[in-house]
């Protein structure tokens, strides 16, 4: 809840900056692409902060589809399981 309404609406974007915890929880901290006094960036970026140019950052990505539209990713943790008897919403 401390961090600006704008942030908390978009949620994390292409260019923000955060420490990862080791709960998996992300603080989020500025992003590089938002000049400093953006409602996002306003009192959290460090002194001499001078955003990169999008678009210029962009025009190096080189994009690659890897898996197509629909595929599922997870990590070899993941159980699958089922239920035979109904839940609370009636699905099986």
């Amino acid at each position: 809840m401390a961090l600006p309404i704008e942030y908390r609406k978009n949620g994390v974007s292409i260019g923000d900056v955060g420490i990862l915890l080791r709960t998996g929880d992300f603080v989020f901290l500025f992003n590089i692409f938002l000049p400093g006094d953006h409602e996002i960036n306003e009192g959290r970026v460090p002194n001499g902060f001078k955003p990169l140019d999008r678009s210029k950052v962009e025009k190096t990505i080189k994009r690659r589809v890897v898996f197509d539209r629909g595929s599922c990713l997870a990590s070899s943790s993941l159980l699958r399981t089922s239920r035979s008897e109904p839940t609370f919403d009636g699905f099986n």
